[in-house]
């Protein structure tokens, strides 16, 4: 609720969150006038279960909700991926 307050029209929300939580975040965030836009499971390792998610949604848009690749975290040998390293790497300038 406090996020559709304090976003502008078309304004971006995002959110990281339990993937147990999801439909509940979904609905919340319909109610409150919060399109999801894009999602994305996040996994600790190939062949393990979701563990996070990341949601993008924009104030009083159309609906039209895009599901992303996963993101895993970790190799089977237990070193980072090729894409989170690359996010480590990356620098706002």
């Amino acid at each position: 609720k406090e996020a559709s307050i304090l976003l502008k029209h078309g304004g971006y929300f995002a959110l990281v969150h339990r993937p147990d939580r999801l439909l509940d975040i979904l609905e919340l965030m319909r109610k409150y006038k919060i399109e999801s836009k894009r999602l994305r499971l996040v996994y600790p390792k190939p062949n393990r279960e979701c563990n996070t998610i990341l949601i993008e949604g924009r104030k009083s848009r159309q609906t039209g909700l895009r599901i992303l690749p996963p993101l895993y975290v970790y190799k089977e040998n237990n070193e980072y991926t090729d894409e989170i390293l690359e996010i480590f790497r990356t620098k706002k300038k």
